[in-house]
């Protein structure tokens, strides 16, 4: 099976791998994600101020400057639709020192992009996110059935299934025939709609890493001020989140 390994976002991400581990976002293993739609109700420009906007989406997972000198801040918001099948996977994975069998798990991740001015006050809000599926292999990480969200899924408060992914990956790809992509299908000489989701690889990247690639598709030209930890975290951060979330 032909196999294309494909960068994520741009070139400039993947040498940001080494920002993976523990990061500050939120993530839900259940059938629920936030909505950007429902964060906008509560996060409010020339109202909410940065300390607020942190109680209610947590600690970001970094802080920037745009080519305009804008401040801000990023929150990022995970699903990951594990099974208990699925954890036993992976700490087996982690007893062996990575020999164990495959295995893919889905996710879908949504960021929210909070600009302030001087005064921390709220000006501008704005949101990017991808889905995909992260596979483990024996020696390698990469990413499956990647691509962006729609405007419609990041207001969505929906945390996608595998097969969704998959077939919205299909329905994507057909639609917008992205270059890489359509190489792939070109080097296997078949038509892009014939493309199974394991047939194109792309580089692993982590949250963070996802985080940046999206700042970029918004602002194009950015500063990293500051990438965040768990060291990173204040008193009250996310201690409204439950308002965000929803029922």
């Amino acid at each position: 099976m032909l196999k294309k390994i494909l960068g994520l976002v741009t070139a400039s991400v993947a040498a940001l791998s080494i920002l993976t581990g523990c990061t500050t976002a939120n993530t839900s293993s259940g059938s629920a994600l936030v909505s950007v739609s429902r964060v906008k109700q509560f996060v409010i420009p020339d109202k909410t101020t940065l300390a607020e906007t942190r109680e209610l989406l947590g600690t970001p997972i970094f802080f920037g400057k745009t080519a305009y000198g804008k401040d801000f801040a990023c929150f990022s918001f995970i699903g990951e639709r594990g099974t208990g099948e699925a954890v036993g996977k992976a700490m087996a994975h982690i007893l062996s020192f990575g020999i164990a069998r495959d295995k893919e798990s889905q996710f879908v991740q949504k960021n929210v992009y909070v600009i302030y001015d001087q005064n921390n006050i709220v000006k501008e809000i704005h949101s990017y996110g991808y889905a995909g599926i992260y596979y483990s292999g024996w020696f390698n990480r990469y990413l499956l059935a990647l691509r962006p969200l729609s405007e419609k899924e990041l207001n969505e408060n929906i945390n996608y299934s595998k097969q969704y992914i998959i077939d919205s990956w299909k329905d994507y790809i057909v639609k917008e025939i992205p270059a890489d992509v359509e190489r792939v299908a070109l080097d296997k000489n078949v038509p892009i709609e014939q493309l199974n989701y394991d047939e194109v690889f792309y580089n692993f990247a982590g949250i963070p890493d996802i985080a940046v690639g999206c700042a970029q598709k918004l602002f194009k030209q950015f500063t990293i001020e500051k990438m965040n930890k768990v060291t990173g975290r204040e008193n009250g951060d996310g201690s409204k989140l439950e308002l965000v979330l929803g029922d």
